[in-house]
């Protein structure tokens, strides 16, 4: 995935900055992106996603 992409997604969907450098990074690296928001995420390409609850403690238990 190239950042272009991301940055093409971003402007069409409304994906704040932060979050496509999150997005982008995350793909680059062939990393999992752990998020409560998955719609967010969801259409891009190459991106591999981990959906957790809000308060479920799945991003700390990822970081132990």
């Amino acid at each position: 995935m190239l950042v272009v992409d991301i940055e093409e997604y971003a402007l069409s969907h409304g994906l704040r900055a932060g979050d496509a450098l999150v997005a982008a990074t995350a793909a680059e690296h062939g990393l999992t992106l752990c998020t409560c928001n998955a719609k967010h995420f969801s259409p891009i390409r190459d991106l591999k996603i981990r959906v957790s609850e809000p308060g479920s403690g799945d991003a700390a238990k990822l970081l132990r």
